[in-house]
């Protein structure tokens, strides 16, 4: 079963290496992982960790925001687990995955542009999505 599944995690990797990717830097990823695995590491649904870092990338794409990830991170007022330093914690190796999946293959592009809201109420004009007391909403 083993053998098995290191075959078919394999072959998963070989069909994201045909995806166009790019170079990322670890400290990126690493950030990035934090502030999921901070925000959202103990949801059971990894789209609701995924959204959390679209947020941050949606962010750092837009004119509105800093242009970094760390720029972001800490904007004032923006993450509690920023200002209350949960941030500066040890990932899990889901976030770090997840993390390196939305940097090295653009999967903000799959989500809308004003993706740009997190929080534990409704924001902006529309909600996005809603996991457990989670909302992510546009702009």
């Amino acid at each position: 079963i083993e053998k098995a599944q290191a075959k078919e995690k394999q072959n998963v990797k070989s069909k994201k290496v045909q995806v166009k990717t790019k170079k990322v830097k670890w400290k990126d990823i690493y950030r990035l992982a934090q502030l999921m695995y901070s925000e959202n590491g103990s949801a059971k649904e990894d789209e609701c960790v995924v959204l959390t870092g679209i947020v941050v990338m949606k962010r750092v794409k837009s004119k509105h925001y800093p242009n970094t990830i760390e720029g972001v991170i800490h904007q004032k007022g923006q993450y509690a687990t920023y200002m209350n330093g949960s941030i500066n914690c040890e990932p899990d190796e889901r976030c770090l995955e997840l993390a390196e999946e939305i940097l090295r293959f653009d999967l903000q592009k799959y989500y809308p542009n004003n993706l740009v809201f997190q929080s534990q109420f409704k924001q902006g004009k529309e909600i996005y999505a809603i996991y457990g007391n989670e909302y992510f909403c546009l702009a």
